[in-house]
């Protein structure tokens, strides 16, 4: 039996699947990733530092936040600028609220659908509407802390080297602050809602990576990479860690583990897996409400973890406004001394650990350019995942093997434009 899903729909990007089953076996399955590359390393090369956030946010429209921040602090670890408390405070309000906006649009639109078995969210919208309503409230909510801290709401500009090129004003913090109390409410709903759905029954033992910092469930700030199979490591070893290589099938690398060759995950799963006990108190009080046991190697409990990281996220912004409007908000000037240097960074993007790299020459130009993302680091193990659900799926009718294997690549809420941007152009 051949399948080709040819269009996988209700994920970012494009992308299809093909599968081969001789005699219960599965022969040949890949995730073929049909966009074009986008080639945005060799876009950055010649650049000047001050430029690198501004293009590499382009990358996608739904991480934007998240290639924005991270670019600009492997720029400042290369020009060895350290950004004041205020500035990581206002930039973890404005990484958690790009989280919050994906999380929110992947559990709503393209998720949940499939469980509560309408085609699309526009038809869940006729029988379902407060569902549709919760959501947008929360993407709205989302939007504007965007707008407020990051100047528009997709590729925000007021984040600079060093600081921040202009910043809220305490009304609009007051505001917001009242509105994301409110808000807590309809996270919880999220997760029940999630949490009361039947998702499949599957395991399959995996390593899981993503960003520590002790006491603290790190997204913007980790220290170092851990793992829930072996020791961790330094952001700075990920090269000696993390294998890219470039498989026939995709536009998009694929990624294991150097030291053992296999594939690894990425995302809120492997964040829930590691960093569970530093979730804020609103989330710990959930998982325990609705019986969700972590750590967890079912990758469709990726929905249960991203629902779950909506509350955190709340609550955390709720903590970072109250701490911002206390003192009255303002911003020092500094002097940026350019300097040749290499700078390497990494945060917790909503689909997993993002990696940047940059090397300067004295002048502030960028000279080498290197981003490894979440989507390139999952879909090795997005591939064995469906090799090994597949033969669990063979009494089933082929509609409904096709909805699971499209439920379990949703899952993982890959983002196809943000991996197809590996190939190195040589202009000579």
């Amino acid at each position: 039996m051949v399948i080709r899903i040819e269009k996988l729909t209700k994920i970012e990007g494009h992308g299809s699947l093909v599968l081969n089953i001789k005699d219960g076996k599965v022969e040949e399955l890949y995730l073929d990733v049909l966009e074009g590359s986008r080639f945005f390393e060799s876009l950055l090369l010649g650049r000047k530092y001050s430029e690198a956030a501004e293009v590499s946010s382009r990358i996608c429209g739904i991480c934007a936040i998240a290639h924005y921040l991270t670019a600009l602090k492997a720029v400042e670890r290369a020009l060895d600028v350290t950004p004041s408390e205020q500035t990581i405070e206002l930039r973890k309000l404005l990484y958690f609220a790009g989280n919050l906006q994906s999380h929110v649009a992947h559990i709503y639109f393209l998720a949940l659908p499939d469980y509560l078995g309408y085609e699309s969210a526009f038809a869940m919208a006729k029988d379902r509407p407060e569902d549709v309503k919760r959501a947008l409230r929360m993407r709205e909510l989302a939007n504007d802390l965007v707008e407020a801290v990051g100047g528009r709401l997709i590729h925000p500009f007021t984040p600079v080297v060093g600081g921040f090129s202009s910043l809220p004003t305490q009304r609009e913090l007051r505001g917001l602050l009242e509105r994301f109390k409110d808000a807590r409410v309809d996270a919880v709903v999220t997760v029940d809602m999630f949490a009361s759905t039947k998702m499949p029954k599957f395991e399959r033992k995996t390593e899981y990576l993503a960003l520590t910092k002790r006491g603290t469930f790190p997204i913007y700030d980790g220290e170092k990479v851990s793992s829930t199979e072996g020791p961790s490591f330094s952001i700075a070893d990920y090269r000696e860690q993390i294998k890219e290589f470039v498989v026939p099938h995709s536009t998009a690398k694929h990624s294991v583990r150097q030291t053992t060759g296999k594939s690894f995950s990425v995302g809120p799963l492997a964040r829930l897996n590691l960093n569970r006990r530093y979730l804020s108190d609103d989330a710990k009080e959930t998982i325990d409400r609705i019986g969700a046991k972590f750590p967890s190697s079912n990758p469709f409990m990726y929905n249960i973890a991203r629902a779950i990281e909506v509350i955190h996220y709340i609550d955390e912004i709720i903590s970072i406004l109250e701490k911002l409007l206390r003192p009255r908000l303002k911003e020092k000037k500094r002097e940026i001394k350019v300097r040749a240097g290499e700078g390497i960074a990494a945060t917790e993007a909503p689909r997993g650990t993002l990696y940047y790299h940059f090397k300067l020459d004295k002048s502030g130009e960028i000279k080498y350019a290197n981003i490894v993302t979440p989507t390139v680091q999952n879909l090795e193990n997005m591939e064995e995942d469906l090799r090994a659900l597949v033969p669990q799926l063979l009494t089933l009718p082929k509609k409904k093997l096709i909805l699971t294997l499209e439920e379990l690549i949703r899952a993982y809420d890959p983002c196809i434009t943000c991996s197809t941007h590996f190939l190195e152009v040589k202009f000579v």
